[in-house]
Formats: structure tokens, sequence, C-alpha cells
């Protein structure tokens, strides 16, 4: 027979293609709005990350849906916003934009 296995649902995190939540402009320039549609209960700790997965930079603590994050001191390129959960550390989302 065919045995299944079910993954705890705390298990299903949104990664890869699919992000919770949108940033613009994209390509953005010297700030990158965040919109989260609808604030998780927990806040979020957001790092940048670059083109090959490497921690660039803190992008703050993230409290509300709709939130600013600085990035003019960004070489040109393509990046991540890596959103986690601020208290137990599990990956939330993550949302790719360019610097131009």
């Amino acid at each position: 027979g065919v045995q299944t296995c079910a993954l705890p649902i705390f298990r299903l995190v949104r990664f890869g293609k699919q992000s919770a939540g949108t940033v613009y402009p994209n390509p953005a320039h010297h700030q990158l709005q965040l919109d989260l549609g609808q604030m998780p209960e927990m806040p979020l700790s957001g790092s940048i990350l670059d083109a090959n997965g490497k921690y660039i930079m803190n992008a703050g603590v993230i409290r509300t849906a709709k939130t600013s994050i600085e990035i003019q001191q960004l070489p040109a390129g393509m990046y991540t916003l890596r959103l986690t959960q601020l208290l137990s550390g599990n990956r939330y989302s993550d949302i790719q934009f360019i610097k131009q």
C-alpha cells in the first residue's frame, strides 16, 4: 500500500516563488515599500540577501503591514528581502527585488 505522511501545519511556511507580501517600486532606487497585506500575529525580522543568498544587511523589525526600508546604500543588483518571525525564527517569506 501507499503510505502518506501528514506534515504538521506549522511546517507549511510560504517559501520560494510564493511570497507573502509585495515590495514596490521594483526596481527600486532609494527606498523599498513593503506591503504585507495583512500583518501576521507576531513581528517579523527583515534581512537583505544578495543574489547568492549571502546576508548583506539588516532590514529591521517589521511591526506594521506597510513599512519602508532604506536601500540607498546597496549597490545595483538583485536581492531578496527575507522575512522571518522574530520570536520563533521561522521563515515567513522571501521577496525578490532589484536595486537600480
